[in-house]
């Protein structure tokens, strides 16, 4: 698998887009765009109050759906190269909207 990173300039809006891809061709997509706002402490109490729980809901959806797994049969497998390879990072250049291959010193 294959990701490539696209992300606006910071400014007054900010875009993000990862797209997977293997040797067949792209199998997903996922982008976000937000605007910006004062970093204020009304600003961080309301997502607080309106969400409370949401951290915590997630992070045990993530454990029950591995129990799940695990009750299955399904064994933990850990990677045999954890480190990204340079050939694999790409930047999305700001003139021209385009990706191109970095080198990454190591």
């Amino acid at each position: 698998m294959r990701y490539h990173f696209r992300l606006s300039p910071p400014g007054d809006h900010v875009k993000l887009r990862i797209l997977e891809t293997d040797c067949d061709g792209p199998t997903l997509s996922a982008t976000f765009s937000g605007r910006r706002k004062p970093l204020t402490t009304l600003a961080l109490f309301v997502p607080l109050i309106s969400l409370p729980f949401v951290t915590f809901k997630i992070a045990a959806a993530i454990r029950w759906e591995a129990l799940r797994l695990w009750l299955r049969g399904a064994r933990y497998v850990p990677r045999l190269d954890p480190e990204p390879h340079a050939d694999n990072i790409d930047l999305a250049s700001r003139e021209r909207r385009a990706y191109i291959s970095a080198s990454v010193d190591r």
